[in-house]
């Protein structure tokens, strides 16, 4: 962030402007002596030797995004809650939902019992976990999240079954 503090002649105006900068604007004061614009000059260097000048994160921020916060920031208000609340719950949250990492043969094991148990027929059953079992064959040892879409549609475009069998 920029940083300074100068005093700039107006020759045509005869008037003295001490210039500084606030936020990265540019600021000024006119002065009519230059003992006087001297005088501000050294005041605006005593402010930004105590912190004064120093800008806060947030006082970079464009307009609307301040608008988008305090928006926030008065809702939760208004409906009783602290924003930090919402902002520890929804973090909790996504630390549930982080898939578990398993592998490709350990999710086709999981997925059968869990079939098995609905109740589904025998003969379902069995359809499902030839196509699985092939599946689990060519991808076993890699992690189920690793696996795209485009790969288990070329598996399955690959085998001669039916929509009934492709949709489990």
């Amino acid at each position: 962030m920029k940083q300074a503090v100068f005093v700039r002649h107006k020759r045509k105006r005869n008037v003295y402007h001490v210039v500084w900068f606030e936020q990265g604007r540019e600021r000024t004061q006119s002065f009519n002596t230059r003992q006087e614009a001297e005088q501000e000059k050294r005041h605006r260097l005593e402010l930004m030797a105590e912190g004064y000048a120093q800008s806060e994160p947030f006082d970079l921020l464009p307009p609307h995004e301040k608008r988008g916060l305090h928006a926030l920031h008065e809702r939760a208000r208004i409906n009783g809650y602290e924003l930090w609340d919402a902002v520890r719950q929804h973090e909790k949250a996504l630390g549930q939902d982080r898939m578990q990492a398993i592998t490709v043969r350990e999710a086709v094991e999981r997925c059968l019992v869990e079939k098995q148990g609905e109740g589904i027929t025998p003969r379902s059953l069995q359809s499902l976990r030839s196509v699985l079992l092939r599946f689990a064959g060519r991808h076993g040892d890699r992690q189920f999240a690793d696996i795209t879409h485009a790969e288990v549609s070329a598996f399955v475009d690959g085998m001669n079954v039916g929509l009934r069998t492709r949709l489990g």
